[in-house]
């Protein structure tokens, strides 16, 4: 399946990625993370397995990865 999603804003950048606001399908706003290097890749794959089995009111929902360049994480958009 195709994924397509509209960057438009950086949010944050960290030890672990670059976090951007973006317009997913049907206009739903989400926060992705980009993967840029590979110590970056092997904590993505950690934090994958965590919240993918992890619904909690408290934690960021998780929509999708992409394991595959550009290697990302797609979360619910929050407003802090």
């Amino acid at each position: 399946m195709d994924i397509i999603l509209h960057c438009f804003q950086i949010v944050g950048r960290g030890a672990f990625g670059v976090v951007s606001r973006a317009r997913w399908r049907n206009g739903i706003d989400v926060a992705v993370k980009l993967i840029e290097t590979e110590s970056e890749r092997k904590a993505f794959i950690t934090e994958l397995k965590q919240l993918s089995r992890i619904s909690h009111p408290n934690i960021v929902r998780l929509y999708g990865a992409c394991t595959k360049q550009p290697v990302c994480v797609v979360y619910c958009w929050s407003r802090l």
